[in-house]
C-alpha cells in the first residue's frame, strides 16, 4: 500500500513538473534562431525510415532521443550504433546503450548514448582572401538516461545531456533534460485484431542553459501508435518547436514479415527540411541490421541522407 502511494506521488510530481516547465517557459519570437540544432536531427535507422514519428513507438534502446520513458520497455541490455551521412560532407553518428537494473519493474532501467556531428571541412581565409588552413568543426551531445514503469499503462523517464559546440579553439558547452511517459490506454478488444494496441507519447526537450547566447532547440513531441496486427504498426508524431513557433507532423509505418520489415515515412521539421523516408531492417536471433533514406525534400540542391544501424540486445 505505502509503495503504490510513493508512486502515486511520483507521478503526479513528474506530470507537475512537466506542466510547470511548459507554461513558465519564456516565450520567443517566430523564427528565432536556436544552438546545437543537430540535436533535431534525429538517431537510428529504423525511426529515420519511419520519418521519426518514433516517440509513442519507443520499442528500442533509440528511444532514449524519442521519448526517455520507451526504455522502460527494455528487458535486455540493447547497443545500437548509427552512421549517417548528412548534406554537404557532414556525417552524423550516435552509439547508445541501455540496461535494466537487476529488478527490472521494481528498478528501472539506466541509459547512455553520444550523438556526434561532423560539420565537414572548412576552410580559413584571411581578410586578402588568402588561404590560411582548414578546420573540423564538431557538436556532440552526451546523454544520460533513467526510466521507470510505474503502473500496467504508465512508464516514465527523462535524460539529462551535456552539449559542446567546437569551432577553432572556441568551445561552446550547455546542458538540458527531457522529461517524457507512454501511455498506454484500454480500447475495446474487437479494435486490437491480435495486435499490441494503442500506444500514446509525450516528451519535453531541450530543456535547459543557452548555448553563446542562443536559446536550445526547445521542443513538445506528441506520438501515437497503434498496432492492429502483431506485424502492421502505424505511427503519428507531432511537434511544436516552441522557439520558432513550427508545428510539424512526422508519419511512420512498419510492416513486419518473419526476419525482414519494410519502413515508409514522411518527416517535416519545418524551414523546408521535409519529405519521404523508407528503409528495411533484418533482425535474426539477438542483432538487428537497419537502412533508411530521408529525401532531401524541399531544400534547393540538397541531397538525400543515408543511415544505418546495428543494434544487439542481450
Amino acid at each position: 500500500m505505502l509503495n503504490k502511494k510513493l508512486q502515486q506521488v511520483s507521478v503526479n510530481l513528474f506530470f507537475s513538473l512537466l506542466s510547470t516547465l511548459y507554461f513558465l517557459l519564456p516565450n520567443a519570437e517566430a523564427g528565432a534562431d536556436t544552438a546545437a540544432d543537430f540535436l533535431k536531427l534525429g538517431i537510428g535507422a529504423r525511426a529515420s525510415a519511419l520519418g521519426e514519428a518514433f516517440c509513442a513507438v519507443a520499442d528500442s534502446v533509440d528511444a532514449i532521443y524519442y521519448n526517455p520513458a520507451g526504455l522502460a520497455r527494455l528487458k535486455q541490455k540493447e547497443v545500437c550504433a548509427m552512421y549517417g551521412d548528412k548534406r554537404e560532407d557532414t556525417a552524423r553518428t550516435s552509439l547508445v546503450y541501455a540496461q535494466p537494473l537487476q529488478e527490472w519493474e521494481a528498478g528501472g532501467v539506466l541509459g547512455i548514448g553520444i550523438i556526434y556531428q561532423d560539420l565537414g571541412e572548412i576552410e580559413l581565409r584571411d581578410k586578402s582572401n588568402q588561404p590560411q588552413g582548414s578546420i573540423n568543426p564538431a557538436e556532440f551531445a552526451v546523454i544520460f538516461s533513467y526510466a521507470k514503469k510505474y503502473y500496467e499503462n504508465l512508464l516514465l523517464g527523462g535524460n539529462v545531456k551535456y552539449i559542446q559546440r567546437e569551432l577553432k579553439k572556441i568551445k561552446a558547452k550547455g546542458a538540458a533534460f527531457d522529461l517524457g511517459l507512454l501511455y498506454f490506454p484500454q480500447i475495446p478488444k474487437s479494435l486490437n485484431l491480435s495486435g499490441t494496441g494503442l500506444t500514446t507519447g509525450l516528451c519535453l526537450e531541450n530543456i535547459g542553459s543557452k548555448i553563446k547566447g542562443d536559446e536550445l532547440p526547445l521542443n513538445l513531441r506528441l506520438g501515437v501508435a497503434y498496432s492492429a496486427l502483431n506485424n502492421l504498426t502505424c505511427s503519428l508524431d507531432v511537434n511544436q518547436h516552441l522557439y520558432n513557433s513550427d508545428l510539424c507532423w512526422n508519419l511512420g509505418l512498419e510492416y513486419r514479415y518473419s526476419l525482414l520489415a519494410v519502413r515508409l515515412g514522411y518527416f517535416d521539421k519545418g524551414r523546408q527540411i521535409k519529405g519521404l523516408s523508407y528503409g528495411f531492417g533484418i533482425k535474426y536471433l539477438g542483432y538487428q541490421l537497419d537502412f533508411a533514406n530521408l529525401a532531401s525534400g524541399e531544400m534547393e540542391d540538397a541531397e538525400d541522407m543515408n543511415r544505418i544501424s546495428l543494434s544487439v540486445s542481450w
